[in-house]
């Protein structure tokens, strides 16, 4: 092949270099998140392309269903004090085995734990244990910055999960009220048997965002009670129907920024008096969304007066979605269920 052919050929052929950022990063997809570190991170020159292209690939990081070679590569990264990234992201999980989000971090010192965590604004704990939340609840204080904090625990059998559950109700109510996150604005806690609250806790006022599993109605009735005040929007499942003490809310409107509230009840026994409650903490409601299941109270089947109830209760509702089942006995009759035109 003469020169110019050769020159022709070269004009002819497409590198990386050569490709749209949308297509580059269509290519990455391909490859495993370490992969495409260990290809194109190069902190050492900032200003390269691809590195610069890959952004998301060093800022937020994914342990969990790696192999053992991305996992030593990884760590190699997180213990060098030049090459290490500067997370914004981070999700830790325990779905292909137990216990990883501790071992993640054995043979990291923790001093570059912390240097992980400084810049921190989103983590999430997947498949998670009580034990891998008291294991990073030594290093909450370099998590300043944290914005969101999600967790979806481990489903475990009866007996371990009382145990669990107790522990984890400790750690997570230290995660958000002890006044250590003051960034903290939207937290979703996935709990089997749901989330336990107590009056003693501190308000935490720049939560906005907050998808609970909680116990009881009681714990939601302390949510409520001042706990969250600037809460902009909240969806709530209640677990059990045990309820305790019926702490009714003290502190009336105690949630005049909330815009939407999702109350999801599996078969509580929930009655009108709950629903209107609620309600009168969070005046400017503008969306509801409610799920009752097997209601003894057929308030919730009579379409006027349920309507003529939230008219008064949320004035400014503007999108009501409904679910409901009510339990029929032998001297229920079809005339009882009146068609609700919601006009």
């Amino acid at each position: 092949m003469d020169s110019s052919s050769m020159k022709h050929f070269r004009r002819c052929v497409t590198c990386l270099l050569d490709l749209p950022d949308e297509i580059f990063l269509l290519i990455c997809r391909y490859l495993s998140p370490a992969d495409v570190l260990y290809s194109f991170y190069t902190p050492s020159k900032p200003e390269n392309r691809l590195h610069r292209i890959i952004f998301d690939y060093y800022t937020k990081i994914k342990l969990g269903g790696i192999t053992n070679k991305e996992y030593i590569y990884l760590s190699s990264l997180f213990c060098s004090s030049k090459d290490s990234p500067r997370l914004q992201s981070l999700v830790l999980s325990n779905e292909h085995a137990t216990s990883l989000t501790q071992r993640y971090f054995i043979d990291i010192s923790a001093s570059i734990i912390q240097s992980m965590l400084t810049n921190l604004k989103h983590l999430k704990l997947i498949d998670c244990l009580s034990e891998d939340l008291t294991f990073l609840y030594i290093y909450i204080s370099n998590m300043k910055q944290l914005e969101s904090f999600h967790i979806t625990y481990r489903k475990l059998d009866e007996k371990t999960n009382m145990i669990f559950c107790q522990r984890s109700n400790v750690s997570i109510n230290q995660f958000l009220f002890d006044k250590i996150l003051p960034s903290l604005n939207t937290v979703s806690i996935e709990l089997n048997d749901g989330l336990i609250l107590n009056k003693s806790l501190v308000s935490h006022h720049n939560l906005r965002h907050i998808n609970l599993n909680l116990q009881t109605i009681d714990d939601l009735y302390i949510l409520l009670d001042g706990l969250v005040p600037n809460a902009q929007t909240m969806i709530i499942k209640i677990c059990q129907s045990r309820i305790l003490n019926c702490l009714r809310p003290k502190n009336t409107l105690s949630c005049p920024k909330l815009i939407e509230f999702t109350l999801l009840e599996p078969r509580i026994g929930i009655v009108i008096d709950n629903i209107k409650c609620i309600l009168g903490c969070m005046p400017n409601l503008i969306k509801l969304t409610l799920s009752i299941r097997d209601t003894p109270d057929s308030t919730f089947c009579r379409g006027p007066l349920f309507e003529s109830i939230l008219n008064e209760d949320v004035r400014h509702l503007r999108q009501f979605d409904y679910t409901m089942t009510h339990r029929i006995v032998d001297n229920t009759l079809i005339e009882d269920f009146i068609q609700w035109p919601m006009e």
